[in-house]
């Protein structure tokens, strides 16, 4: 079967070595809960999060607007959020959170809730509204 020559699984899935988990030198997953928890507790109660490709993904008003990536806080760039970091742009640089990945912003004044929040809004409103999902046929 070519599919399986080519290291792809079922459903269209990627190859087991693209979606393994990042270990650290300890052998542990690179983000742990409790860092995600006090992150999502510093943004608000809007906030959510989901296990995404061993890491997690941010989401608020149904939209994906940060991931945590190795115990780092990663925003999505907008226009809107790199104009409201400003100055604190000497604390927030833009990188990937994982190689291959678009750049975003990494935060890392996680203490200040207000410009948390102002970013979590900023970001947001530039965001698409997420898509109706379709519901499957059959079930």
């Amino acid at each position: 079967m070519p599919w399986l020559q080519r290291g792809l699984r079922f459903a269209g899935r990627a190859a087991p070595e693209r979606c393994a988990r990042r270990e650290t030198e300890d052998n542990t997953m690179a983000s742990n809960l409790e860092f995600v928890q006090f992150v999502c507790d510093q943004l608000g109660e809007q906030v959510s999060c989901r296990r995404m490709f061993g890491e997690y993904g941010l989401f608020a008003h149904g939209k994906y607007f940060a991931c945590v990536c190795d115990n780092q806080l990663f925003f999505k760039a907008t226009p809107g959020g790199r104009m409201l970091l400003g100055s604190a742009l000497a604390s927030c640089q833009l990188e990937p959170p994982y190689p291959g990945a678009a750049p975003y912003l990494l935060v890392t004044q996680l203490e200040d809730r207000e410009l948390l929040s102002r970013l979590l809004e900023a970001t947001c409103r530039e965001l698409p509204e997420p898509k109706p999902r379709k519901k499957r046929a059959g079930k």
